[in-house]
């Protein structure tokens, strides 16, 4: 049977928020007879990390032609890197309906959203506190300025007050950032004596009246007897704070259901056609006078101890060394199904793995070989997305959760559980998949060891990670090089991986061969004919080319090649390598060169350290690290500034101290760097490097290459 598939989009789907929501979703879907499959990661930072980045590699399942319709849950995708990954992959989805739940974000602006009324449920828990506890004295505690839900809530306290000819005050008004910290913040200010204590206090969710609670109850303020403190958005985490919260809880169930019957409807579907009822519920607990409602906090504690006796599972478990143990995929499949008791609910799971997972030369291959747990001896081959050879095993609709299978920088493939319950998937299950991942990096070095070893002698001249020239063979080269040519002219560059001195870091020794890997093969695109070069330690890398310009040209020329490297530049970033030119001379030992490179290349890295101590210098820093990775798009300071909070001419100064260039100016660079790299490495014509750089003016482009490099394009191009 041909079975429609809905795909869901959420970020760290495992939070109680997004499963409220997932329960209506697949509830309604089931009544239709359709599929639902969830697309998400299980870290969630707010600030990009590059040693998670390439979990995100999931949302590239948006691209999979198996969805009829696709949920996006935007209020989960706090990550702004992240949602614009999503919106790209979003906008190539034109011929299905696409439907956003949450808080309303500009970039995804175009389609169609639905959220439950946050300003009408705060209106109707401030109703509470002033119809039940008859308080006139009423503060609020809401989230970060510049966000849209912020205001909302705090429109939603203003109506209850002027319905209840209460004045408003913004000085009864305070701004957190939705986090605990921002509660304990106010609840010091409260017991300081800086703010006087009102009767009651409305938290915009319940994380910052954590904080609240737990400072008061550490500093002798009594709730509810000398003010009452209520919530919002439920999150069940009451019982480990002390008096139990009392808070109104959004009805995300309802708005997973309305969600799927729009989205139902716009792909010919019949669904219930009446209003849904989004209005939530007010939980009752103790931090108001009203008290706990037993069956509620019951029903509260029962899922806690099912967390935790599966929490115990997990810790008690021996799969992690019995994973370590296996010497083949096979033995590692077999473990894995033994271990499958640890996912509460699930009904199957399926390991899908590149084809060449194992591999880490090479880029993950898009054909994938999906192993099923329940049999082990049982496998599919697959493109990379189509779900649909393993939607189409189950006979009846099922819910399917899908995750990157990743360690590092390196992507191995995805996980696939399937459920037939509606009650499914939760944060237990992140224990298992990290486990998994790291038995696969485990049982692929392994794989790496045993072949190092076979071939670790094969060269006394030649590096046999990278296959450059080691400090042994560079020597030789070079004095080859000058009984060659005694009278050519020729510079030595340098090339430094920061990553590995105390000021950066690392995550573990796979990381320290992937950079190498990456910037030996950069190295090899910029040495060709004539020209050497070698692997001197595992940081610092050395070429000697004939030379016919300057060293800036050069130095130019190394960077815009190193910083094409896709990979390598998404997960360390711009700042991660400096380079350094110098000129060659025939009697100047090769230790001597070392030396001298090792110097000057030292003052610079001191300098990338002090700007590091700049405030605001790792924000800065993604910035680029985004512009250079899309030099093609048009990145504004007005839109950049207001992403991050900043001023304008605030953003220009910032940027120019951090990086001694101006954003504009580096913008022109990022662009000039991909259009020397596709003039070294490619046959593409001008006008499609001018269209790849993202110039839409050809004849624009060659002058703006040629105020940078004082060559035009055609010229650039014959310079070996």
């Amino acid at each position: 049977m041909n079975r429609k598939t809905i795909g869901v989009i959420a970020a760290e789907a495992n939070n109680i928020e997004q499963r409220q929501i997932l329960s209506g979703i697949i509830e309604e879907a089931k009544k239709h007879n359709i599929n639902v499959a969830v697309l998400s990661n299980i870290y969630n930072p707010v600030k990009p990390d590059p040693a998670i980045r390439k979990e995100n590699n999931i949302f590239d399942g948006i691209l999979s032609e198996d969805f009829a319709g696709l949920i996006l849950i935007s209020e989960s995708i706090i990550n702004p890197e992240l949602q614009q990954k999503i919106q790209e992959n979003l906008q190539q989805k034109k011929n299905i309906p696409i439907v956003v739940i949450g808080a309303f974000i500009d970039s995804f602006s175009t389609y169609q959203f639905v959220n439950t009324n946050d300003e009408k449920d705060i209106e109707l828990l401030t109703d509470h506190l002033i119809d039940e506890h008859h308080f006139s004295n009423i503060h609020i505690l809401t989230g970060l300025h510049y966000l849209e839900a912020s205001h909302l809530r705090v429109n939603g306290y203003r109506k209850s007050l002027e319905k209840h000819h209460l004045s408003f005050s913004e000085d009864n008004v305070f701004y957190g950032d939705f986090w605990m910290n921002s509660g304990i913040d106010l609840a010091n200010q409260y017991i300081s004596g800086s703010i006087t204590l009102p009767q009651a206090i409305v938290c915009a969710n319940d994380y910052m009246a954590y904080g609240i609670l737990d400072t008061f109850l550490e500093n002798g303020v009594r709730v509810p007897e000398d003010v009452t403190v209520v919530g919002y958005e439920y999150i069940p985490e009451r019982f480990i704070h002390f008096p139990i919260l009392t808070t109104y809880q959004r009805n995300r169930k309802a708005l997973g259901e309305k969600a799927i019957r729009c989205l139902l409807q716009n792909i010919g579907i019949s669904a219930t056609q009446t209003e849904t009822d989004l209005t939530g519920s007010l939980i009752h607990g103790n931090s108001c006078s009203c008290g706990i409602q037993l069956e509620q906090y019951s029903k509260e504690l029962k899922k806690n101890r099912i967390s935790k006796k599966y929490y115990q599972y997990n810790l008690a478990s021996q799969m992690e060394h019995r994973l370590t143990e296996c010497k083949n995929i096979q033995e590692f499949l077999t473990v894995c199904q033994k271990f499958l008791y640890l996912i509460r609910n699930v009904s199957e799971v399926f390991l899908c793995l590149s084809e060449n997972w194992y591999d880490s030369n090479i880029a993950p291959s898009n054909t994938v070989i999906c192993y099923s747990l329940a049999d082990c001896q049982q496998k599919m081959i697959i493109e990379q997305f189509h779900f649909s050879a393993l939607f189409s095993l189950s006979k009846e609709p099922c819910t399917y959760y899908i995750l990157t299978l990743f360690y590092a920088s390196r992507s191995f493939g995805y996980i696939v559980l399937k459920y037939c319950d509606t009650d499914c998937y939760d944060s237990i299950f992140r224990n298992w998949i990290k486990t998994v991942s790291n038995g696969l990096e485990f049982l692929r070095i392994k794989n790496d060891i045993q072949y190092l070893t076979q071939c670790q002698n094969l060269s006394q001249y030649r590096d046999s990670l990278t296959g450059l020239w080691n400090k042994n063979g560079m020597k030789k080269e070079i004095i080859h090089f000058f009984q060659t040519y005694p009278d050519k002219s020729s510079y030595y560059i340098a090339v430094q991986i920061c990553l590995f001195h105390d000021n950066y870091s690392l995550h573990n020794i796979q990381d320290k061969i992937t950079a190498q890997q990456e910037i030996a093969q950069a190295i090899l695109q910029f040495c060709t004919n004539q020209k050497l070069c070698a692997k001197i330690k595992d940081d610092f890398f050395l070429c000697m080319i004939p030379c016919n310009q300057n060293t800036d040209f050069y130095i130019r020329r190394m960077y815009a090649i190193c910083l094409q490297h896709f990979s390598y530049l998404s997960s360390y970033g711009v700042d991660s390598l400096i380079c350094y030119a110098m000129k060659a001379i025939p009697n100047m030992t090769l230790d001597a060169v070392i030396e001298q490179c090792q110097n000057e290349l030292h003052i610079l890295q001191d300098g990338i350290s002090q700007h590091k101590k700049y405030p605001y210098y790792a924000e800065m820093q993604n910035i680029r690290n985004n512009i250079y990775l899309h030099p093609e798009q048009e990145h504004t300071i007005e839109k950049i500034a207001t992403l991050h909070s900043f001023s304008s001419g605030h953003f220009r100064s910032l940027y120019k101290k951090c990086f001694d260039i101006s954003f504009h100016q580096d913008c022109i660079q990022s662009r000039i760097f991909r259009a020397i790299y596709l003039l070294c490495t490619t046959d593409l014509g001008i006008s499609h490097i001018s269209e790849k750089c993202g110039y839409n003016d050809e004849k624009y482009f060659i002058r703006q290459f040629t105020k940078v490099t004082g060559l035009t394009p055609n010229q650039y191009r014959t310079i070996i």
